[in-house]
């Protein structure tokens, strides 16, 4: 178990998604082994101790329900996931990401939120250098039309499947303004105080993991908008990124000193 003291020399066996282009789930290792102050090694879901940033919980369905469950800190889902009401025990769950997904726990008391917007606390803020930065979907890259409108328009395109995850973490904290389709573009967006704006494309089944984020942090986006849209819009409201130092400090607090070194 994580929490066994005589693990603790041990490194932190931890699940994320690594077999598409997916810099959300990308930043799980630096990210968890600087504030769980531990070594972190991929592990298979099945013997997995942790997870932590990603739309994971669906993929460990079943060890969730298991009598020996692995630590959430954070996770969330991509469609309602309604299974979680067969779990008793939630002691396992150090955080969630979001409160339409926790109200489905049983007797669930702890934060809410994504640690991805723990970034800054890793990775300083970079430089401005960027008015808009665009974050596409995967699957708009393919698109010529949408991409060649980007770049008409003058903004940057920010590439999802960069080897370096944290280079993309390093390109939205540049700019003055984001558009995302992913949604980890728009949390690290909200970690780093810039400004974005829900940017329609590919998607597959419901919106389920925004919502579940957006009624968290108080933001009141109803739907996705086209580009033409986005680069239309004005100010954007902010006032929601006033809850999120008390969410990031949760989610810090949240951590046992039993699991650090």
């Amino acid at each position: 178990m994580l929490n066994d003291p005589a693990q603790r020399e041990q490194p932190i066996r931890l699940f994320w998604w690594r077999q598409k282009p997916n810099f959300g789930d990308g930043i799980n290792p630096r990210l968890v082994s600087h504030f769980f102050e531990r070594e972190v090694v991929w592990s298979h879901r099945q013997t997995a101790e942790l997870i932590a940033v990603g739309s994971l919980i669906p993929m460990l369905k079943d060890r969730l329900l298991d009598e020996n469950p692995p630590i959430v800190w954070g996770s969330g889902s991509l469609h309602h996931p309604e299974f979680l009401r067969q779990i008793d025990r939630v002691d396992n769950f150090l955080a969630i990401r979001g409160y339409l997904s926790a109200s489905e726990l049983s007797d669930f008391r702890g934060p809410y939120g994504d640690p991805a917007l723990l970034c800054p606390r890793v990775e300083p803020k970079a430089e401005k250098t960027q008015q808009v930065g665009v974050v596409p979907h995967h699957m708009q890259w393919a698109d010529q039309a949408f991409i060649d409108a980007v770049s008409a328009n003058g903004a940057m395109l920010i590439d999802v499947r960069l080897k370096d995850p944290w280079e993309v973490v390093r390109q939205i904290s540049s700019c003055a303004r984001v558009f995302s389709n992913s949604l980890h573009g728009l949390i690290v967006a909200d970690a780093y105080r810039v400004p974005n704006y829900w940017l329609d494309g590919p998607r597959f089944g419901s919106h389920y993991k925004f919502f579940d984020y957006f009624h968290t942090v108080g933001r009141r986006d109803k739907r996705p908008m086209s580009l033409d849209e986005c680069f239309a819009n004005g100010d954007v409201d902010l006032a929601y990124q006033e809850n999120l130092p008390a969410m990031e400090d949760a989610l810090l607090g949240a951590i046992p000193k039993s699991l650090h070194t």
